[in-house]
């Protein structure tokens, strides 16, 4: 093989390679979404099909973030995305669906979506689902899936999920009464900053 033939083959890799880094570095810049505007957000979506800026652009309209404080149309653009499977954008709908923002309250259809998130793992959701459970709302109360779907959110490092399970513990309701479990999720709640369980925390020291 003789030399420029050589030189050909190194150059041409290296124009491949630096045509790989820079596309590398375009897309991890905009796929980090969280510092974009509405208008960039749509932008990207006029390109492909994003269910994270979809969440996204959700998230501007629900904080008044860039764009006047819309929780209708922040509805609107977390159900496109919840609909795309994207987990967070599931549990920011059945939020608003829980509490009324932005749609009419509707407990059942907060436990459809907030069931969706929470079987991917989104700890939030699962401690909300805990709660419907407890409350019987949007569905038949049970206090043993209740006590499940809280140690999913609390074994995950949810603070309210590690108090309810402290507190299902403490009282006995869906577990056996053990209060060594008690404090033991009670102190996983105070480590997360939970204020309620640093106060019984430090009680609980203070009393032996």
């Amino acid at each position: 093989m003789s030399l420029n033939t050589k030189m050909e083959k190194i150059l041409k890799k290296k124009s491949t390679l630096e045509k790989k880094l820079v596309t590398e570095g375009l897309t991890k810049k905009e796929n980090d979404l969280g510092d974009k505007s509405v208008e960039e957000l749509k932008t990207i979506l006029r390109k492909r099909d994003d269910a994270e800026a979809q969440c996204e652009i959700g998230k501007r309209y629900a904080e008044g973030n860039g764009v006047d404080k819309n929780l209708e149309e922040a509805v609107k653009w977390f159900r496109k995305a919840a609909d795309r499977g994207n987990i967070v954008a599931q549990r920011l709908l059945a939020d608003a669906y829980y509490y009324g923002n932005g749609v009419a309250q509707n407990f059942e259809e907060a436990v459809k979506w907030f069931r969706k998130s929470a079987d991917k793992g989104d700890a939030e959701a699962q401690k909300y689902l805990g709660w419907c459970y407890q409350n019987g709302q949007g569905v038949a109360q049970d206090i043993n899936q209740a006590v499940a779907w809280y140690r999913k959110a609390a074994e995950q490092g949810n603070a309210d999920g590690a108090m309810e399970l402290a507190v299902a513990y403490q009282l006995g309701q869906g577990v056996a009464q053990d209060d060594a479990e008690a404090v033991k999720w009670i102190r996983k709640a105070a480590e997360q900053g939970k204020a309620g369980a640093q106060w019984v925390l430090g009680l609980a020291y203070l009393e032996g």
